[in-house]
């Protein structure tokens, strides 16, 4: 994990500290790859992918596989198919859109007569068949190690409708919808792949519910300040926390402080604190989720590190009992 850790920390040095706008905190981290199996490749080929829109897929999903980045470093290593065999897993898939129409009427105004400029000056209702057009869009796809076993395997679903009178509207065309589906599956299987690093803007509470008065200035002093200086906003946010433990705006901006800095620890406690209070909201909540995702992405480099090592890595000396 150390090779991603230290990229990354080059990479957060290089975030804006201060938030993008007032009231929120900047958050910076690691976040997981949906199949923790995935994980372990590094060398990866996309074969075509069969279907009608199998080999744009294909073609858009190589590209986003090669542009993952973890701390500036490359996370795959894209082969072309025809290395698919020295590939640590091959990604393989179908993608073939199904279309269905079911008919309905609907009652339609023409124009009966018109004046003579050609303005409608008299109209009725007709009753019109009308189509509605069903579309989906369900590509299955397979992460294939190089001894024939699945890695990992899914399918990403899309799907729309559309309604048209044929004597009165254009038919529809879902060449765009197509195109953007494509897309947003691709990003989808990048994620589920490979980690990703992300970074968010999270509000802070403000509300100063159970706040002595007397800290209610420097309560909003330090919610102000979050806006020019996160870190000295959260030390004004602990030393409130110190004076009234209680509150329970400073016990979740105190936790998000905690995360920001990546004390997971304290942040926990200050998360967990947040939901036994019944004044607190399900800010808590959200934070012990996010606490859980960046401790499974840690487990998730841990793991490839390991994977990654050289074989010819040093065994560990053992003593020889008669020697000792």
């Amino acid at each position: 994990m150390k090779k991603y850790l230290f990229a990354l920390l080059a990479v957060a040095a290089m975030v804006p500290a201060t938030a993008a706008h007032a009231e929120t905190l900047r958050l910076s981290g690691i976040y997981p790859a949906g199949s923790d199996e995935a994980v372990l490749v590094e060398r990866i080929a996309v074969e075509e992918f069969g279907g009608p829109e199998g080999a744009r897929l294909s073609f858009i999903l190589e590209d986003r596989l090669r542009d993952v980045t973890i701390g500036g470093e490359p996370w795959f290593t894209v082969l072309p198919p025809s290395l698919a065999n020295e590939a640590d897993g091959i990604l393989q898939g179908y993608a073939e859109p199904r279309f269905s129409e079911s008919t309905f009427r609907e009652t339609r105004e023409i124009c009966t007569e018109r004046d003579e400029d050609g303005d409608c000056i008299a109209t009725r209702e007709v009753e019109a068949r009308c189509i509605q057009v069903n579309v989906s869009l369900a590509p299955e796809m397979r992460l294939v190690g190089y001894q024939g076993d699945v890695i990992w395997a899914g399918a990403f679903e899309r799907n729309t409708s559309s309604r048209y009178c044929p004597r009165f509207d254009d038919k529809p065309d879902f060449t765009g919808t197509l195109e953007s589906w494509l897309s947003d599956i691709a990003n989808q299987a990048r994620h589920t792949l490979a980690p990703r690093y992300r970074v968010q803007d999270l509000r802070i509470m403000e509300s100063r519910n159970g706040l002595d008065r007397a800290l209610r200035d420097d309560f909003r002093a330090a919610v102000r300040m979050t806006d020019t200086d996160e870190a000295t906003a959260c030390d004004m946010f602990e030393t409130l926390f110190v004076a009234s433990p209680e509150t329970p705006s400073l016990i979740f901006n105190t936790g998000l402080c905690a995360e920001q800095r990546g004390d997971f620890a304290l942040a926990e406690a200050r998360y967990s604190l947040a939901l036994g209070n019944d004044r607190s909201d399900d800010e808590g909540q959200e934070g012990l989720q996010r606490l859980e995702q960046r401790r499974r992405a840690d487990r998730q480099l841990a793991d490839r590190e390991a994977f990654l090592a050289p074989d010819d890595a040093p065994e560990p000396m053992v003593v020889d009992e008669e020697i000792r």
